[in-house]
């Protein structure tokens, strides 16, 4: 009887696969600011105090919750089709009354403006918040232009956090 050795050597345990290296952190993308910021919304169909059916533009912004929104700048490229009658109105589609912190502001062709006390100042929720209405059309808001006062520090793209 014969005695078998094995001569073959041991194999050799497999090399652990090298970790993958962690993806780089990529920058954020270019875009509206996360906690501030203006922006127009989708348009709808109003009926403002039963003057007639009409389609609107909202113009949105958002800011931090609790904060104040005091003031205000819009500025588009194209000619605003701003009409303070759609600043504050009684909605005869929906039945609701719409008062929009535009309400009491100045323009001109190109823009408009309003500042409001601490009193009626508009508190942040975070979300989008209809601040005015514009009569439809096409525009693209300015952003070097519009801006938004909250607590007393003026934001635009240019200069939020």
């Amino acid at each position: 009887m014969q005695n078998s050795v094995n001569t073959e050597p041991e194999p050799e345990p497999e090399p652990e696969p090298e970790p993958e290296p962690e993806p780089e952190t990529e920058p954020a993308a270019a875009g509206p600011n996360e906690t501030y910021g203006v922006r127009l919304g989708t348009s709808f169909t109003a009926n403002p105090n039963g003057m007639g059916v009409t389609t609107l533009i909202p113009v949105q912004a958002k800011w931090p919750v609790g904060g104040q929104l005091t003031g205000g700048i819009i500025e588009t490229v194209e000619p605003i089709g701003f009409d303070g009658l759609y600043q504050s109105f009684f909605d005869m589609l929906t039945l609701t009354l719409k008062i929009k912190f535009f309400n009491s502001a100045t323009s001109d062709p190109y823009s408009v403006a309003n500042a409001v006390s601490a009193n009626n100042a508009i508190t942040g929720t975070v979300d989008w918040i209809d601040i005015a209405y514009f009569s439809d059309g096409s525009y693209t808001l300015k952003l070097d232009g519009t801006s938004i006062d909250v607590d007393g520090v003026s934001y635009s793209e240019a200069n939020a956090p």
